[in-house]
């Protein structure tokens, strides 16, 4: 089976490429690359539709700080580096209308490999990152994610597995670089945190400065 990572790009609105968020995610496939269309639409699938039991598409809780329009490409873990994409495509998403949250405030989902005896079980399990985030995504009072986005990031996720299992020509895995396989999804969760990383952030544009005498 050859490894394909899939890179996720969403352009920032800032237009500054390095304002970029990228999500990785990792599939399988047996042979030449065939219907790259597939992976595209099951990641298209997990931020633009409601799934099944879901209140809300994930792209309700998107910020209109990331433009969209996404980019799907894939690369054969087999080609040396630098490779270049065996497949490039875009999706776009409906995003929410509700005030930003900083761009810095995402959400984990993690997922895992069924656990066995001898194996570290950290190179098992991958995640990725949803965000930015508007609104929507806080709960009314104490800052913590809203309930009911948690409650859709799992059906939205157990819908991309049942997706993945149901293809007809790929598989999404946990990879581990550290051990170069991949190992079948087990399940996975999400926490009632936010993930909070400075590196989000945007970088700045104007910088306010002062002494004894300035602002006047």
């Amino acid at each position: 089976m050859t490894i394909y990572r899939v890179s996720v790009t969403f352009n920032a609105s800032s237009q500054i490429p390095a304002d970029n968020i990228v999500n990785t995610f990792h599939f399988v496939q047996g042979g030449p690359l065939i219907d790259g269309d597939n992976v595209r639409d099951i990641i298209k699938d997990f931020y633009a539709v409601a799934a099944p039991g879901a209140t809300n598409a994930i792209g309700h809780y998107m910020s209109t700080l990331v433009s969209s329009l996404a980019t799907v490409r894939l690369y054969s873990l087999e080609d040396p580096k630098p490779r270049p994409p065996k497949y490039e495509s875009t999706f776009i998403f409906s995003r929410g209308s509700a005030a930003p949250l900083p761009r810095e405030v995402a959400m984990v989902v993690s997922y895992q490999a069924q656990r066995e005896a001898g194996m570290l079980q950290s190179r098992r399990r991958n995640r990725w990152y949803v965000g930015p985030l508007n609104s929507n995504a806080m709960a009314a009072s104490g800052g913590l994610p809203a309930g009911q986005f948690i409650t859709d990031l799992r059906f939205a996720a157990k819908e991309m597995l049942k997706a993945s299992a149901a293809a007809a020509n790929w598989r999404w895995v946990v990879y581990s670089p550290t051990n170069n396989d991949e190992y079948a999804i087990e399940d996975g969760w999400v926490d009632n945190a936010w993930d909070t990383q400075r590196r989000r952030g945007e970088k700045p544009t104007v910088r306010g400065v002062w002494d004894s005498d300035t602002p006047a």
